[in-house]
């Protein structure tokens, strides 16, 4: 999930983790999961991929009567995510827990923003989260004209996040694995369509994309996520994308108030037959 593949070390790091999950997974970790499981009326998944996995999952250990109990209950996303109807810069906003390097991965970020300043002089960027000291350097050594338009805005407010949305076109995430990605769905609210790369890791960005909402990267290499970001500007450029549409889309699944009630709907549901 962190890079396998990149060198010895993430591949010993994928090997062991192939093989417990070969070994110990089935052979005492799934079934003590399955068990788990069984005590509860309803199994909640974020994401429509998540609750594949935990269908098939729930069908090996239990049958059909466990596989029905599964549900996708996202992540709520506060209301104050909308689109606010007004202008929106070609700008694209990645936002994250950048001391995170095994994760959020600044060095990918960095290194996709450096190749996109150079190849499109009309986009700008702004980073979100608290800064590290490799990215004010990496901001410190661009020219003068990518670095105009590159803001390390630290963090924010929700309210100045939500603000920062709704103004751009694009929100990027570079990271390696994501239970859900919830700053994406943030963005999706706003109005803001979605890059990433494809990967089991990331699995609820191919659904987050579905709805002519974003693009993913064929695969997980700076090169890749560059022509990503390019096709989805590109989009908005030719009109391909709606904030008002993607805004109404995501808004209607993920804002707190419409999770809680489709809670209510599946628990009433439930009782109510049992």
């Amino acid at each position: 999930m962190s890079g396998q593949g990149a060198n010895l070390r993430s591949w010993l790091r994928f090997v062991i983790s192939a093989l417990k999950e070969s070994t110990l997974g089935l052979l005492i970790t799934d079934p003590l999961r399955a068990s788990h499981l069984k005590e509860g009326d309803i199994i909640a998944c974020v994401s429509p991929q998540a609750a594949d996995v935990y269908r098939r999952l729930c069908n090996r250990y239990g049958g059909r009567n466990l596989t029905s109990k599964v549900r996708v209950i996202p992540h709520a996303v506060e209301t104050n995510f909308h689109d606010s109807g007004g202008t929106r810069l070609r700008q694209i906003v990645s936002v994250g827990r950048w001391s995170d390097i095994v994760q959020k991965r600044q060095h990918r970020m960095m290194e996709v923003f450096n190749r996109l300043l150079l190849s499109d002089r009309d986009v700008s960027l702004v980073i979100a989260g608290e800064s590290t000291n490799a990215l004010r350097d990496w901001h410190d050594s661009l020219g003068t004209s990518e670095k105009s338009r590159v803001k390390l805005a630290g963090r924010l407010y929700r309210s100045a996040l939500a603000k920062l949305m709704a103004e751009s076109q694009v929100f990027y995430s570079p990271s390696a694995y994501e239970s859900f990605g919830i700053a994406a769905a943030e963005a999706l609210c706003s109005g803001c369509s979605v890059v990433a790369h494809r990967s089991v890791s990331m699995a609820s960005f191919e659904w987050f994309v579905s709805e002519k909402s974003g693009t993913l990267a064929a695969d997980d290499t700076a090169a890749s996520h560059l022509h990503a970001l390019k096709e989805e500007l590109h989009a908005w450029e030719i009109g391909r994308r709606d904030p008002q549409k993607i805004s109404h889309t995501w808004s209607q699944r993920l804002h707190a108030n419409h999770v809680a009630n489709h809670v209510l709907e599946i628990c009433e549901k439930e009782f109510q037959v049992r």
